[in-house]
């Protein structure tokens, strides 16, 4: 729901303004997530293009492109596993939030972070937004592209509040590449992971295939009086 797309499909959600709040319960575990099994749903809402993958059988289905627009207004964000412009197995997925303090809670996978041969955009007009605050935070977001994805987030302005998990702030990670773009205000980055902030790991150093594709992680924060915390990490 909320702007999904499954193969072949085209999943569009706009809202015109307003406080808006989209809600995709995080725990109350409806369907089952082989990332946090009994712990977090599959979301799949909120800008989500999702593909069928059969390892076993081969029957692959590239997956559609899902697009949740919302023009201007504070708005809320909220899902579990999966969500928040997000892509899998060949599928797109967007955010496309105008101006307004927006508040973005998920867990892994979400916030233009993806996996698989995937697309994922966050595109943030404006306003003092906060990112990860309240959520239980896994890891794949705020830009992180993994296995071949490309995952992009573009904050325009505001003093914005950043949490972010393992592979994020523009990570790339197994052949992909990750962007976190903020063009202007008085930010906070806090993560807890050294994979982060323009990070990029091959994780498996024997792939041909990775090897040739490049691996690729972007941060930029263009203006502003910063703070960042991450780990303090030997070089």
């Amino acid at each position: 729901s909320q702007a999904f797309a499954y193969s072949r499909g085209v999943g569009v959600l706009y809202d015109a303004a307003g406080t808006d709040t989209y809600f995709a319960h995080p725990s109350d575990v409806l369907y089952w997530s082989p990332q946090n099994p009994g712990g977090s749903n599959s979301s799949f809402c909120q800008g989500v293009g999702f593909g069928r993958r059969d390892d076993a059988g081969g029957l692959y289905m590239s997956g559609g492109i899902g697009i949740l627009r919302d023009a201007v207004g504070d708005d809320r964000y909220t899902c579990g596993i999966f969500g928040q412009a997000t892509g899998y197995w060949y599928g797109a997925g967007l955010i496309l939030d105008g101006a307004g303090a927006d508040h973005y809670a998920g867990q892994w996978y979400v916030q233009g972070g993806d996996a698989h041969f995937a697309i994922a955009a966050l595109l943030d007009g404006g306003g003092n937004d906060v990112y990860g605050e309240t959520a239980t935070r896994m890891n794949a977001a705020l830009g992180g592209g993994h296995d071949f994805s490309v995952a992009w987030v573009v904050d325009r302005s505001g003093d914005d509040v950043v949490h972010g998990p393992g592979l994020s702030f523009g990570t790339g990670h197994a052949g992909g590449f990750g962007a976190f773009v903020d063009l202007g205000g008085t930010d906070t980055y806090e993560t807890f992971s050294d994979l982060s902030f323009g990070n990029a790991a091959i994780e498996t150093p024997g792939d041909v295939a990775r090897r040739m594709s490049g691996t690729v992680g972007i941060f930029v924060d263009r203006g502003g009086t910063d703070s960042y915390t991450r780990p303090t990490l030997a070089p």
